[in-house]
Formats: structure tokens, sequence, C-alpha cells
């Protein structure tokens, strides 16, 4: 049997965090392995070894026989070797036809030749292969960036398998998709290693998943291998029960955990002739809190003033604690139990703390408790009892911020949507700040937040949503996303402990 990958010694260090510890294995022609691990076990970071987007710190990895070491990605590409990502990377301006081309073109060529020069007749058959093969067809000619997360997925997978490739590296290919269209994905991966002899590495978090296509798997623990075999061997051994059962735990989480109290199923929503959100779908869990993340214009404040009624939904259904809500108005929102705290200053600046409390009670339809709910705010937040006669145009921006929050408590939401809580204060409040809402979260609300300090604001969520062109591109726990380097270049600006 011929060798594709090997990997010898392999160690990668971030100065004094060793991400990943002299791995070396071998990958056979044909082989499916599997690479499995606790978060911030190195697999990522040793996918990024392998593939040229970090150089190791030591070890050398070889294709064919041939040190690869230190090359780029490009490079490596045109020696055959693909790669998918866990944040997509289709055009979605483009049709999925075209997306197949341009992946096709990648090692021909400038980015403008490929952009913009003829079209190879071999590719635009290579493609057609392509759709027919991920059964596409009847996508072919729509925008990617119209497709459902799963149709992206096989997309993404079919543009890594346009250069021919020997060796394709897949990251997390069962992130974010159903279970319908991960049969798919798993039958079509399965059939092109049986058709073509191709050999796949996968990172997967999704036991199931990664073990039912595997034919091989490796365990990495604190970055090393700890256990290799086949799938049934790695589930007996010793070594790894516990980081399997960890890797089990957090995907039973990330996958129920709790039930959701918020569900958006292919929202679209926007401004006049623009369209926003192009099909966002999400499951905020109960008492959770779940952190919104993704660059400027990816539709992040229109999310939140879609599901609270300040926008129409134009398609898609939004669901609140096991009712339809979609387009229910802001009134109905706060009857069912949804509170929003949007961005900016939303106080009364020249009445008295203790009125504006007061005024944020009004939509309370039995106001004899209204007196009692206010002393409960003055209990939780002692500054504002403090300041309570003080007009709150006087407080600091902390405490005004305190103050929206307490206001949006009034009335005891079971949801509370906080778009931006950090913006102007200082690092102290900060701190005050989140430390008020996980105790919020604790004591049973569930929390949906956007937040400028998003690398902060994950390390204190459970959940993360990445948003991207008015999509959902990632829905994972907090902590699998604070991992991931790519996400952190994206969205987080770097210099997060690597994967």
């Amino acid at each position: 049997m011929t060798t594709v990958l090997e990997v010898r010694d392999v160690a990668k260090s971030f100065g004094g965090v060793h991400a990943v510890r002299g791995v070396t294995f071998d990958v056979q022609q044909g082989e499916i392995l599997g690479l499995i691990g606790p978060n911030g076990s190195g697999k990522t970071t040793l996918f990024n070894c392998i593939l040229g987007q970090l150089t190791p710190s030591r070890g050398d990895v070889r294709v064919g026989g041939r040190s690869v070491t230190g090359l780029r990605p490009s490079e490596l590409n045109r020696l055959g070797i693909g790669r998918t990502f866990q944040l997509l990377q289709v055009f979605p301006e483009l049709t999925v036809r075209e997306n197949l081309i341009l992946a096709g073109q990648e090692h021909k060529g400038s980015r403008l030749s490929r952009l913009f020069g003829p079209r190879d007749a071999e590719l635009t058959g290579d493609a057609e292969r392509m759709i027919a093969f991920f059964r596409l067809e009847h996508l072919a000619d729509e925008k990617a960036g119209g497709l459902s997360y799963g149709q992206q997925k096989l997309l993404d997978c079919a543009m890594a398998f346009m250069a021919g490739p020997r060796l394709v590296l897949l990251d997390e290919p069962a992130g974010g998709v159903n279970l319908t269209m991960l049969a798919n994905l798993k039958e079509r991966l399965q059939a092109i290693n049986k058709e073509t002899g191709a050999t796949f590495v996968v990172i997967e978090h999704n036991m199931e998943f990664v073990m039912s296509l595997c034919t091989r798997i490796l365990v990495l623990a604190e970055g090393e291998i700890i256990a290799e075999g086949s799938p049934d061997t790695v589930r007996r051994n010793p070594k790894v029960i516990e980081p399997i059962s960890d890797i089990e735990a957090a995907m039973t989480q990330s996958q129920a955990g709790s039930a959701p109290i918020l569900t958006l199923d292919n929202v679209v929503a926007g401004y006049g002739m623009m369209t926003i959100l192009n099909g966002i779908t999400a499951a905020i869990r109960r008492a959770k809190i779940t952190t919104v993340i993704g660059p400027n214009g990816a539709g992040k404040s229109t999310m939140f003033k879609t599901v609270f009624g300040l926008l129409g939904v134009r398609a898609g259904t939004i669901a609140f604690d096991g009712r339809t809500v979609t387009n229910w108005s802001p009134r109905q929102m706060l009857d069912a139990g949804v509170s929003f705290v949007p961005q900016g200053r939303n106080i009364f600046s020249e009445l008295s703390v203790r009125h504006n409390l007061e005024l944020g009670g009004v939509a309370l339809s039995d106001q004899s408790g209204l007196t009692g709910r206010i002393e409960t705010m003055m209990q939780r937040f002692p500054i504002l009892a403090e300041k309570s006669n003080a007009q709150a145009g006087t407080l600091s921006g902390g405490q005004q911020k305190l103050l929206e929050v307490a206001r949006g408590l009034l009335l005891e939401p079971k949801l509370m949507l906080i778009d931006e809580p950090s913006i102007g204060l200082s690092p102290i409040m900060v701190q005050e700040v989140f430390s008020i809402l996980k105790g919020l979260r604790d004591s049973g609300v569930s929390i949906l937040l956007i937040e400028q300090n998003a690398m902060q604001a994950l390390q204190m969520s459970d959940y993360g949503l990445v948003l991207e062109q008015g999509q959902t591109r990632i829905e994972d726990t907090a902590a699998h996303i604070l991992a991931d380097p790519r996400i952190a270049q994206l969205f987080l600006g770097g210099g997060l402990a690597p994967a």
C-alpha cells in the first residue's frame, strides 16, 4: 500500500504554549483517517502545520515521499493536497458552477486571471461532474450565498475535489449540518473515496459521524497522540474513554443541551430593497448565554430587531418558548417574555432613576406588583438604589447601562436581547456588567448578546453564533469557537490560544 502522507515528530509551540508535541503518523492511499480529541488538544494546529499555514517548530511533513515542510498552501494545492474549512470558503455572489470552476483554476495563474480569464473547457466539464456527483444539479445556477448551510458544505467539499487532489483534509465537515444533509455528505464522501481512491484526514467532534465514516482513528490529547486504531478499538481503549466522553458530552450539549428557547428557521429580513438576513437559522439555548459575532454588516443587530418585532420577517419562521412568533409586534414579544436592550443609551436622562424604572414597568398588565419589582431591582443593583432620586443623565455610562438592564428585568423576561452592552464603558465596569449577565444566566434567564469585545464575551458565554453576510456560518459552543484560529483572525482580532 502506498503511503500518501508522513508526519514525523511534528511539534508547534506558541511562546510557552506547546500546542503539538512531537506527533508522528502515516496515512495510506485510500484511507479515511479521523483525528479526534477534546478542544485545545492541537488538532487544528496540526492541520495547519501539515498544510503550510503554520511552520512547525520541529519535525517534517512528507507527501508522496517528498518533504513539503515550509511550503505555502498554494504550493501544496498544486501538489494535490486539498482542504476544507469549518468556516466556509465559498464565494456567495458566484453561482455553484462558477464557484467550482474558480476552485479548479486555483493552481493556474494569478488571482485576476483566474477570476476574469477565459474558462477552460476541461474545467467546465470537471465542474459538471462535481455538480452531478454531489447532487447539486438543481442548484448549479443558484448563487452560493442563497444555499442552505448544508448545501454550502456540499459545495465546499466539491470545490476541494476540483483540482483532483490525492489527499484532502476536512476540518469539521459535520459542523452545523442537519441530520438529513449529514447522511448525504457522509454517503458522498464514502462514494468518492471508493470510486477515486481519494484519501481523507478528518477533524470532527461529531463522534457518530466520524466513527461511521473513518477506517482508522487517531486520538490527540494535549498535543500528543494517545491512541490509534479502528473505531471499535479506540472506543474500547481505556486511555481515550475520558477524552471521547468529553467530546460526546460537548456534542450532546451543543446539539441538544438545554432545550432551545428561541429558534430561527431560514429567516429573511432587511430594509427596503436591501436584504440583510439571508436565511439565518439558529437555536438559542434556555438559561444560557449565546454571543453573536461576525464582521460589520453581517446582520447581528438586524437579527435582534427582527426577533423583537421591530423589523418584518420576509420569509422563514421564528419560534419562542414553543410558539411561533413570526412578525409579532414588540408589545407581543414583551408580553411573551422577551426583553430588548438596544445599542446606545436608551434612558430618559431628565427623569430620575426610579422614574425610569417605573416607565419600564408600564407594559405590565398588572401594575400592582410594580413597586415590589422596582425594590427588587434596587437590591440587585445597589448603585441604582443609592442614586434612585438622581437624574439618570448624571449617571456614568456603566451605571446607565445597569439601569437599562434593570428596566428590562422588571418584566421578568425569559430571554434578554442585549446589543453591545460594553460600548463606552471602562474595563472595570465592563467586568461588572459581564458579571451581572452571568448572574442572570445562573438565575435562569436566557441571554442573546452582541458584543464588540467578542473574545471577552465568548469567554463568559456558553454558546456562540457566527454570522457572515446575513447567514449562520457556525453555531457551536463558545469554547470551540474560541479555539478556532481562523475565527480568531476573522472576527476576534487574533491572539487566541491555538486549537
